[in-house]
């Protein structure tokens, strides 16, 4: 483990952060992970493919994160350099490199993280065939979510089209600095907007009902049910039609049916 230097460069954690440090604290056995695993079809230079990755690390701060302890409390180190390997594995060789490749990632997966000890940010390429390569990568929810994740992806698609053209790069990164988002959190928390946002949703739930659920059994604390289904494309496009026409996403329509349903069951 690299010595990090707990001083004036240590950052405190947003709302957010602390929301899910506490909850790593509380459920060590939980895996708060996201992953994301690209297949690209096709040729791909891997060496290319990692600088792209290196490069996205230097312009990504939330990627050189390291987390530490001390008497305020936790708080976020940005190192110059991540720390971690970004490694090419080849699969081809095994009997179904498709089949290893998914059993490899679902291991890295679920794998609880200690955010004081390892690396959160975690990237590899892999050959399937000739023609057939997966990027994946893996990040611990204290430094992501699903947006910045997906602002990492395009970024990483344009840093490779630069090198395989071999042009410089756009400058326009899209990434913030966790100063910046401190700052405007805190000129938030210190506003007359906050005190009624947060009057508001005082207000709105003071008669919140106890907790509702479907199942007529207790999971132990850190277990997860999972189980996966399809649509139908029909349902696809009626719910996609449905989120476009009430101005909202497709997840916040799932999300919304889900408790449509929590509520005529319950």
């Amino acid at each position: 483990m690299d010595s990090i230097d707990f001083g004036s460069a240590a950052l405190p954690l947003t709302t957010a952060q602390t929301g899910m440090w506490l909850a790593q604290k509380f459920m060590p056995e939980i895996e708060f992970n996201l992953a994301e695993a690209i297949e690209i079809h096709g040729p791909l230079d891997t060496g290319l493919m990692q600088a792209a990755l290196w490069q996205l690390t230097r312009e990504a701060e939330a990627l050189r994160v390291r987390f530490v302890e001390g008497d305020e409390g936790p708080r976020q180190v940005i190192r110059h350099e991540y720390g971690g390997d970004i490694p090419f594995i080849d699969f081809s060789a095994e009997p179904d490199p498709r089949e290893a490749a998914g059993r490899w990632m679902k291991a890295d997966y679920d794998r609880p993280l200690n955010p004081l000890t390892e690396e959160l940010w975690f990237s590899a390429v892999l050959k399937i065939t000739d023609g057939s390569f997966i990027w994946y990568h893996r990040v611990h929810h204290l430094l992501m979510d699903g947006l910045s994740g997906g602002l990492c992806t395009r970024r990483v698609a344009e840093l490779y089209t630069a090198l395989v053209e071999g042009r410089a790069p756009t400058d326009d990164t899209a990434f913030g600095s966790l100063a910046e988002i401190l700052d405007e959190e805190a000129g938030y928390r210190a506003s007359n907007r906050f005190l009624r946002d947060r009057e508001y949703w005082m207000e709105r739930f003071a008669d919140t009902p106890s907790p509702i659920t479907l199942s007529h059994r207790k999971l132990a604390t850190g277990s997860l049910l999972r189980d996966r289904s399809f649509m139908e494309p029909g349902m696809v496009a009626s719910l996609r039609a449905l989120a476009q026409s009430s101005g909202a996403s497709l997840p916040q329509i799932l999300i919304a049916l889900t408790t449509a349903y929590l509520y005529r069951m319950t």
